[in-house]
Formats: C-alpha cells, structure tokens, sequence
C-alpha cells in the first residue's frame, strides 16, 4: 500500500510512518500524538515491544529496495539499537508467523463466506443443468433407434424388463440418483485393447447396492462376454506366436497386422465388460439385448455367464453337517486344551507321566492347542531321520507354489496381457513354466521312504511288516486332511461376492457336491462326473497313494 504524495520517500523513518498510517491508522495517530512514540535525536523512532510488531506489518509486503540499504535504529530507555537490513527482514518474518495481517469483523467474514458458498452452489446447479441437457439430448437421439429396435420381432425380452429399461431411462433423463447411479456402474469403453486389456468390470458393488425408491427393483450385475470370429482352434499354437492363419499380416502395419499379432488370445480370453441393469431383466433378457446392439455394429458371439443381485447369505443343507464338524473339532480343541492346562500348569501335584495316563486322558490331550505346538515347533530329530530331505521337500513345495499361483490365475483380471505373453520368452519364466515338474520330488521321496522305514522296521523287528500296515499307515495320513478340505469347500460361498467370486468358485463347489466321495476313496484323478472335479489340485494324493499300493508287494519281495 503505498502513501499519496510520498511515492518517493527515501526517508526510512517517513516512509515507516506513512506506511503504517495506511494500514494501522488508529494506531499511528496515537502513537503521533505522544502517548506511545518519543523522538530522538537520530532521527528514528522508539515503540514499545507491544507496538513492533504492528509497525512492522506495514512494511511486510511494501518494503522499498532503499529502505534495505540502512540500518533501522530503535531507541528505547536512552539506549540505541542498531539492526542490519537483513536483521530487518528476519524480524518481518518472524513477526508475520504470529500477528495476521488484517482482522476483519465476523459479520463481515460470515458474509464474505455466505457469498461463497452461494456462488459455488450457483456452479454445480450449473453444470447439473448442463449434464442434464446433454443426456436428454443423447436420449433423444437414441431414442427412435431403441424403439425401432423394441418393435422389431428379433427383440425377444420379457415385459417386467421392458418396462424397467423405459422407467430407467426416464429416470435417467430426470436426473435421479438411482438412475446415474446403475449407469455410473456399468462398464463404459475398455482402453488398452492393443496391449491386452480385455476387461472392465464396471463397479460390481456400486450396482447391488443400488435401490429403486418405492418399487421392488433394485440394480443388478450382469457379466457380458463377447468373442470376436475365429477359424478354428489348431490342436497347438504358441502364446508368444502369430497364428499360422494370419502370418499373411506378419509385415501388414495397418490394424489387420498389428490386432492379428495377439488374436488366439481370444481362444481363452474374452472382451468382458460387467453392466448394471434392473433386476427384473433376466440373464436371457440381457442376451437378447446385446446381441440386438452387437449386431448392428460389431458382429461378435454374445455370452452372459451370469447375472447376480444382492442377496442374504443363506446356509444350504449340505453346507450343515461341515459346520457341525467344525463345532465339534474346537470343541475338542478347547477341553484337551484346558485339560492340559490343568494338568501341566495349574496343578500343584506333579502329574503322572504320559506313559500312565489313563488312555481317554491320552486321547483328549492329543487335540490340545498347546502340545501340538510344542510338537509343530520341535526341530529335534532322530539319528534316523533324512534330513536332507526336509530341504528337498521345503524347496520342492515353494516352487510349486509358485508356479501354481501363475497356472491358477484368472488373466481376466490382468491388463496388458502383451507384457504377461512376452515375459513367457524370457529366461526366467523357465522356473514357471517347469513348475509342474517338481511334483516328481515327492514321488521319489516317498518311495525313498517306503523302502527306508520298511527296512528299518526289518532291522529292529527282524519280522516283515504286515503289508495292511503300510496302506492303512497312508490312508490315515491323507483321508483325514482330504475330507477337511472337501469340507471347506462347501463353505466357500458364503465366504465372498463379487464379478468374478461365482465363476471360480461355483465350479469348484458343485464338483465337491457330485464327486467328493472319489477324493475319499483316491480315484479322483482317473474318474470324475463333473468338468474340473472336487479339488482337481488333490490329483497327486491319488496318485501317490496308487503308485504305493501298487509298490508294497514289489518292496515285500525285495526285503524278503
């Protein structure tokens, strides 16, 4: 701010005090009067601690560059301070941290903000009256196609659908919540289509959460797949290969060469997309629709996989008997647990040793929390024991894992697939692709096993063991942990939702309901009447148990 008629001022004491004048009148005609400003005879001026800081503020952002080139010169109780134009600028810092620059009044503030608050108001109604003009313009000129379309024979949905897709969009061209809510969810345009991006999965929860006010409808989710045309699957092809059928585009640089490069990806991946429609509109009624709309511009093979709303949780009948086993193994683990507690640490007498313990002891404290533990964190091991294998087994079971976890991956949820194809050539991806090999370990240490035990049991016993032994050893060892996992399975509905939870779970669920006594009897991997089967990972339990049947009287003969 600067002074009338002292835009020259070179004086620092006069241009202090016109500056302050402008921003602190009150103030400075007091302290020019003589109650709080004294002369003195260097021709500066002296204020109280208190008064420093607000003489400040009026040169905090109008500081000539000449005043910078003095020293001020404060006096106060007949002693001068002399302070450096840097000290100056550090002392208007320091003193612009803690004092504000103005203080208006709250009705003025209050005002001010209420005048705010109403222009940014003013804006948003602005634009909502702009989006809704654009969206009934977009309805308009769509309207006379879908109603083309809905009157034609070809358009096969039922009535409940069609009158909630005509409420819907009236509803949209209203602006109600509901309605941008259902079309804010659905899947809009999928980018990255040239790099692999096949999917866009809309907003899954958005859409089942969404409720129609006062009537029975609600949003529902639906997964629509498309399958672009294809000649017919070869028996082998290589991921990171062009087809043989379109090596003509190999050097092709227009969009035949460069969409030709992945399209046997289409072989295994789709275009999906996930829409949120009404749910009075069926499965069947949602492909009727996107085959009317495909058709017309883009002729593709049309799927809905599924169409799902969001509903209570309800446990089926045989999801029942699991959950009694399951209230019966904590049970279990919670009285051998105390039980242990009572007879370890907070019995006083020394208990009887293990060996003397009445047997029903012996059998409730196998299920106690705490000596499992013990037992689980124990690293002794006998002078017997292969410790190598350990690590041949521990390796083995990581690496598996590992490659599993690529196998089993549904590269529906992955974008830009181009870089997951391309990383297949590389040198590393060996140790995926060769995975399924370390499955071999566990055969040769298991049948390295068989023979060490059964001729350890010779050696001690100097008798050959009953050959029943041996079987019924293996199936105590698998059965158990297989029908847990059977179990398991059956509970995994209730357990999650989402656009893609039924489609890798359903599958699983219904081979355990039609096949899961196979995994009991280990014929699992040689007959099943579903397509995967219950749990087709638990093969290899099968299988080893076959192959050592299969070895017990060859390992007989041998011994004897």
């Amino acid at each position: 701010m600067m002074c009338e008629g002292h835009k020259h001022i070179s004086s620092t004491t006069a241009r202090v005090r016109c500056l302050n004048r402008a921003t602190f009148p009150h103030q400075t005609a007091a302290i020019e009067s003589g109650k709080n400003e004294k002369k003195t005879k260097a021709g500066t001026f002296r204020a109280p601690a208190g008064k420093l800081a607000q003489l400040t503020l009026g040169v905090r952002n109008e500081v000539d560059p000449s005043v910078l080139d003095s020293d001020f010169t404060f006096e106060e109780s007949g002693t001068a301070m002399k302070f450096p134009p840097i000290g100056v600028l550090l002392l208007i810092v320091l003193c612009s941290c803690f004092v504000p620059l103005s203080r208006a009044s709250p009705e003025s503030n209050s005002s001010d903000y209420d005048e705010q608050v109403e222009a940014v108001i003013e804006k948003w109604r602005e634009n909502f009256r702009r989006f809704r003009k654009m969206t009934g313009t977009a309805i308009k000129i769509a309207m006379p196609y879908f109603m083309d379309s809905v009157s034609s024979e070809e358009f096969v949905i039922s009535s409940q659908c069609k009158h909630a897709l005509f409420q819907w969009i009236a509803d949209l061209r209203a602006m109600k919540p509901h309605a941008l809510r259902m079309a804010d969810a659905s899947a809009k345009m999928i980018n990255g289509i040239l790099t692999g991006t096949l999917s866009n999965f809309g907003s899954y929860d958005q859409c089942v959460e969404t409720v129609v006010p006062k009537k029975n409808v609600r949003g529902q989710y639906c997964t629509i797949e498309a399958w672009p045309p294809l000649p017919p699957k070869p028996r082998f092809y290589a991921l990171n290969q062009r087809m043989e059928a379109f090596r003509r585009f190999e050097n092709d640089t227009g969009m035949m060469g460069e969409f030709t490069k992945y399209l046997h990806l289409f072989y295994m991946f789709p275009f999906r997309v996930g829409v949120c429609v009404p749910s009075t509109c069926s499965a069947s009624d949602i492909y009727n629709v996107s085959m009317m709309v495909t058709k017309k511009f883009f002729p593709v093979n049309v799927t809905v996989p599924r169409c799902e709303t969001k509903e209570l949780t309800v446990v089926e009948n045989y999801q029942i008997p699991f959950f009694c086993v399951i209230a019966i193994l904590t049970a279990l683990v919670m009285c051998g647990t105390a039980t242990d507690i009572l007879l370890n640490y907070m019995n006083k007498d020394p208990s009887p040793e293990p060996a003397t313990r009445a047997y029903s002891t012996q059998c409730v404290l196998c299920f106690s929390a705490i000596s499992n533990w013990k037992v689980l964190m124990d690293l002794k091991s006998g002078s017997d024991t292969l410790g190598v294998l350990h690590g041949i087994r521990f390796l083995s079971m990581c690496w598996i894992i590992f490659g599993h976890t690529y196998y089993h991956l549904n590269f529906n949820v992955l974008k830009y697939l181009q870089i997951t194809i391309e990383l297949t050539s590389q040198f590393a991806f060996n140790t995926v692709t060769n995975a399924s090999l370390l499955v071999d370990n566990f055969f040769f240490i298991s049948g390295l096993l068989f023979i060490y035990i059964g001729y350890d049991i010779v050696e001690k016993t100097g008798k050959i063991p009953n050959p029943f032994y041996f079987a019924i050893h293996r199936v105590w060892r698998f059965l158990p942990i297989q029908m847990f996992f059977v179990g398991c399975s059956t509970l995994l509905p209730l357990l999650g939702d989402g656009p893609l939870w039924h489609e890798n779970i359903d599958p699983i669920v219904e081979g355990c309901k039609k096949d899961w006594w196979t995994n009991f009897i280990f014929i699992n991997n040689l007959y099943r009447t579903s397509p995967k089967g219950c749990l087709s990972y638990s093969w290899y339990l099968a299988a080893d148990f076959q192959v050592y049947v299969l070895c017990i009287p060859l390992v007989i003969l041998i011994m004897k």
